[in-house]
């Protein structure tokens, strides 16, 4: 199993000073590419924009989780981006998003741990509690602390 410890970093957890989806996603894309995974930040911002042209990944609950795996990323990278006052992105529930989970990935990678750990941080952020967490916590440490915390993990 993907260990979030190693995939979720403090640097990666920005407050989103955002007003549409593809500024959010260009902040969470320049978080990301500090990482020493991403090899190409405009490769992996075009594989995500296509991802949302082909479905919005805009899940509802004020919840997006955008994502593309691809050859200029070697390993899991995650970015958390947070907007107190919600962007539009065509959410499912036709309702402003406060909370973007990015995840990059290799497309060397098992198709099988991409979409375990797709489903590891969707069945977390389906918790309402959880993400009142997120939303009033301090500090981006908090914020990767609760990611990290064993509640909700899977089997649970």
């Amino acid at each position: 199993m993907i260990d979030l410890a190693e995939i979720i970093s403090e640097d990666r957890i920005i407050e989103l000073k955002a007003e549409t989806k593809e500024e959010a996603l260009r902040e969470l894309v320049g978080a990301m590419a500090g990482s020493n995974c991403v090899l190409d930040k405009e490769a992996l911002f075009g594989a995500i924009l296509e991802r949302e042209k082909t479905l919005s990944t805009g899940v509802g609950i004020g919840v997006a989780i955008p994502h593309a795996m691809i050859p200029e990323v070697t390993g899991f990278v995650i970015a958390i981006g947070r907007s107190h006052k919600g962007i539009e992105f065509d959410a499912l529930d036709e309702k402003p998003v406060r909370l973007v989970v990015m995840i990059a990935a290799s497309d060397k990678h098992s198709r099988g741990e991409y979409l375990k750990l797709l489903a590891r941080l969707m069945q977390k952020l389906r918790n309402k509690e959880f993400r009142r967490k997120i939303m009033f916590a301090k500090s981006t440490r908090d914020i990767r602390e609760a990611f990290l915390s064993g509640q909700l993990e899977e089997g649970q």
